[in-house]
């Protein structure tokens, strides 16, 4: 479980973020006899790391086509098991641009296994000129919606999504929801 104010993972059993305090929505209690939650495969493959660290000075877009291309080079041949990222608020040059909370770095743990899984991350980010009475993690969270509804599942799995948000002094605030999904070639 992901807290939804700050990303932080969390154990199941949380009620409140251990990091930002958020209180956690409740969960249902669901009996296993009716319907059984599908357990994940497991490999015994060791599990591999890959490392990604950007510039301070590098958006989404550079960063998540770097990602995006070691994922297309590891296409039907690894399954991920977990991902850690790291932000910061990343402001260019040319102010007032819009600035974002930007990966710092991205940790990938992994199997090399034979799979039908690709791959793809992406991102959603808001800065507080955004136009709205909403805050800025509920209009990356429409935003993620709406592209949910434009690539559903089955075929377009979301693997995992984590926010990033930075609250600055000088007023531009922003949120950025990044997420994994996969796909499952026949």
């Amino acid at each position: 479980m992901y807290c939804m104010e700050c990303g932080t993972q969390l154990p199941d059993t949380a009620k409140f973020c251990g990091k930002c305090g958020a209180k956690l929505p409740l969960r249902e209690a669901q009996s296993t006899a009716a319907s059984p939650e599908p357990k994940q495969k497991q490999y015994s493959a060791p599990i591999k790391i890959k490392n990604f660290y950007f510039k301070k000075r590098e958006k989404n877009d550079a960063s998540s086509e770097q990602i995006n291309n070691w994922l297309k080079m590891a296409k039907g041949k690894i399954v991920i098991t977990n991902i850690e990222l790291g932000t910061h608020y990343y402001m260019p040059a040319a102010f007032p641009v819009p600035v974002q909370t930007a990966l710092e770095s991205l940790t990938i743990q992994y199997q090399v296994v034979p799979t039908k899984k690709t791959y793809f991350w992406g991102y959603f980010s808001r800065d507080k000129r955004s136009l709205s009475s909403k805050n800025l993690r509920q209009l990356v969270q429409e935003d993620f919606d709406d592209w949910r509804r434009r690539y559903p599942e089955p075929k377009y799995h979301i693997e995992g999504t984590w926010v990033g948000k930075h609250e600055v002094t000088h007023g531009s605030d922003t949120c950025t929801l990044f997420f994994l999904c996969s796909t499952e070639s026949q």
